[in-house]
């Protein structure tokens, strides 16, 4: 396939599918954003913002990034697919091994694709798995695109330990993504802006990932 050739007619020979999009190939664009772009060019944060609004991208992979406490984003990554991801351990670890004092918490966030707003037997037993490993409680958080509300929900899970030693997980509420703290909501509208980029590679993540942990580090995020 010869992506140069671009859009003919508003039909996009990436997506397969009709757009709005207008940047000088043959689309017809208000949003500034276009699936040709993303696939000749490394992803921005402009593109995913726009994507995480575009109603023409439809859900590409599952994303996840790994909060430390106060220590603010730690790791941001995807394997590329819609049916998992795995978190960055080395990086996880080695910041939470070496924090003093030590986080009372993590949090973990995960994409789910459209209308599955909700944590698996696999999911739960991960986040399980984690809070073991960790040895602090974990808050679980998945963000999913709901079609018949046309709105980005989120749902939380804690994973904690009793008394007696036993890991057990409670469950939250679905709620809109403007329920939750207003950088949690923004950071999870960035990551489902990443999960519907039609093209993202492990340069553009990595990019992303950097911009998110500086500005995190400055204390202009989460």
């Amino acid at each position: 396939m010869d992506l140069f050739k671009g859009c003919e007619a508003n039909y996009c020979q990436l997506t397969k599918t009709y757009c709005e999009f207008s940047t000088g190939h043959g689309c017809t664009s208000t949003s500034g954003f276009c699936p040709y772009e993303s696939a000749v060019n490394e992803v921005n944060l402009l593109d995913v913002a726009l994507a995480e609004h575009n109603p023409y991208c439809k859900f590409e992979r599952e994303v996840s990034c790994f909060i430390n406490g106060d220590c603010g984003i730690i790791s941001l990554t995807s394997d590329d697919n819609t049916g998992g991801v795995d978190f960055d351990w080395e990086k996880i670890w080695g910041s939470v091994k070496t924090s003093i004092p030590r986080q009372k918490n993590v949090t973990m966030i995960h994409t789910h694709p459209f209308n599955y707003c909700y944590a698996s037997h696999i999911d739960e037993n991960m986040v399980k798995g984690w809070r073991l490993a960790l040895g602090v409680p974990v808050l679980f958080f998945i963000f999913s695109y709901n079609e018949i509300q046309g709105h980005l929900k989120g749902k939380c899970y804690e994973c904690d330990k009793n008394d007696n030693g036993k890991i057990f997980i409670t469950e939250d509420p679905e709620y809109d993504v403007e329920h939750f703290d207003f950088k949690l909501g923004v950071l999870a509208k960035l990551m489902y802006g990443l999960s519907k980029v039609p093209v993202l590679t492990d340069e553009g993540i990595f990019n992303i990932e950097k911009e998110l942990v500086d500005a995190s580090e400055k204390g202009k995020f989460i």
